[in-house]
C-alpha cells in the first residue's frame, strides 16, 4: 500500500492511501485524535484482543489476525444529481479492505510522523 500523510495546518492529517483504501484512510483521519478512538487503535496490537469492531463516524472498522475491513455506516443510497441522473456511492467510497500487518505498518506511520 503506497501512503501519503500531508499535515493541515490545523494539526489534522490528510491521509492518501488510493482509491481502494479510501474508506480506510478517511476512517483514520476522522477518528485519529479521538481519545476513545485511540484507546480502541491500542486494542488492535494484541491479538487476543481480536477480533475487534472499531465504529468511528462515517466508517466502521472490523479488524482481525488476517485483515482489516472498513465500511460505511448507512447503506449506499441513489441520489438525483442534476434533475435526472442517479448516482450510487460506489463501492470505493463504502468499503476498504487491507491485511493486518499492512494496517499496523499504517498505524505504526502515522504514529512516528507525529
Amino acid at each position: 500500500m503506497d501512503i501519503e500523510l500531508h499535515f493541515l495546518g490545523d494539526g489534522r492529517f490528510s491521509l492518501d492511501c488510493g482509491d481502494a483504501h479510501r474508506a480506510l484512510a478517511l476512517w483514520l483521519e476522522q477518528g485519529w485524535f479521538d481519545g476513545s478512538f485511540q484507546q480502541q487503535l491500542l486494542r488492535a496490537y494484541e491479538v487476543s484482543q481480536l477480533p475487534l469492531q472499531i465504529r468511528g463516524v462515517e466508517f466502521t472498522a472490523q479488524i482481525d489476525q488476517e485483515e482489516v475491513l472498513v465500511f460505511s455506516n448507512v447503506e449506499p443510497i441513489d441520489e438525483i444529481i442534476d434533475g435526472d441522473e442517479a448516482y450510487q456511492l460506489s463501492m470505493i467510497d463504502a468499503y476498504a479492505g487491507c491485511g493486518y500487518e499492512d494496517f499496523i505498518h499504517l498505524i505504526d506511520y502515522i504514529k512516528s510522523s507525529y
